[in-house]
């Protein structure tokens, strides 16, 4: 019994080792921004302004904000980092005392 115990200890202490708790990080918002409940949304956005489809952007942007899809998020803004996702350059970030988090394009945010 006492080397299960010990085996159990050093099992317990090498998972907490390896999995260390994430920071949360702080962002300010640099500009006027939108940020979507759903991430695909906000990838629909940007794709279609980055393939020269601006008009259809606005479009899809100030549908998505009518229906509470989307809200804007303006400069200034404290949010903390919930998730993200480098490669695509997405972040989910959430304001303080907001009920939902947002994925916003991470180059909209800057550092505390």
């Amino acid at each position: 019994m006492r080397h299960v115990r010990a085996s159990l200890a050093i099992f317990i202490a090498a998972v907490a080792l390896s999995s260390p708790a994430r920071a949360r990080e702080s962002y300010i918002v640099k500009v006027p921004t939108i940020g979507c409940v759903d991430r695909t949304m906000i990838e629909r956005v940007r794709t279609l302004r980055d393939d020269g489809g601006a008009p259809a952007a606005d479009v899809l942007a100030q549908s998505a904000l009518d229906t509470g899809r989307c809200q804007s998020i303006p400069a200034g803004l404290s949010v903390v980092e919930e998730d993200n996702d480098i490669v695509a350059g997405l972040t989910k970030v959430r304001p303080p005392g907001a009920a939902v988090a947002l994925w916003v394009r991470y180059a909209t945010l800057s550092e505390e």
